[in-house]
């Protein structure tokens, strides 16, 4: 944007994996003005251990997949992906690669969090110790009810479009949308 010789602030929103991208982006750029986390998580960890939480434990999940999400438990493997994934890729996943927790402590501008009530892949719970860990003063947090990881604009999408709005024209100013 800014080689094409755009000037206004840059907002970015990310969804999932893509709301931790938008906190890793904000954590390391000047660039970005504000920055809206929808479903973010922790670590992948933790996204694998609600996963695998929710499916062993869900009657409606195929014996093939739970035999799977068990043997993922067994110690090692996660030292055995990230082996597999260095010799395919050249690119070691150390632990400062695995969690978005230390990047939320450079994050000094506007964050809107949001977060589904029902999402057991990035809990609220999660959702909140982000919220709490961020130093920036100008912090919202949007809890949809009956929400969940992949249904929060579905869910409400009036809520979440005037929260959105609300919250850039707040931070960048009305000029900016």
């Amino acid at each position: 944007m800014r080689e094409h010789g755009q000037r206004a602030p840059v907002a970015v929103l990310g969804h999932s994996y893509g709301g931790v991208a938008a906190l890793y982006a904000a954590g390391q750029s000047n660039e970005i003005a504000a920055t809206i986390s929808d479903g973010a998580f922790e670590s992948g960890a933790e996204v694998l251990e609600n996963l695998t939480r929710h499916y062993l434990h869900d009657p409606a999940t195929p014996l093939w997949a739970r035999s799977l999400l068990a043997i993922s438990k067994c110690p090692g493997i996660q030292g055995a992906t990230r082996l597999v994934f260095y010799l395919r890729t050249g690119q070691y996943i150390g632990s400062e690669m695995t969690t978005v927790v230390p990047a939320l402590a450079r994050i000094h501008m506007p964050v809107l969090f949001i977060s589904g009530e029902q999402d057991f892949i990035a809990p609220t719970e999660s959702a909140r110790r982000m919220f709490a860990a961020l130093p920036s003063k100008q912090k919202v947090f949007l809890l949809l009810p009956n929400a969940g990881h992949n249904t929060t604009y579905k869910t409400d999408p009036g809520k979440y479009e005037s929260t959105v709005l609300e919250f850039l024209t707040e931070t960048l100013g009305r000029t900016a949308l």
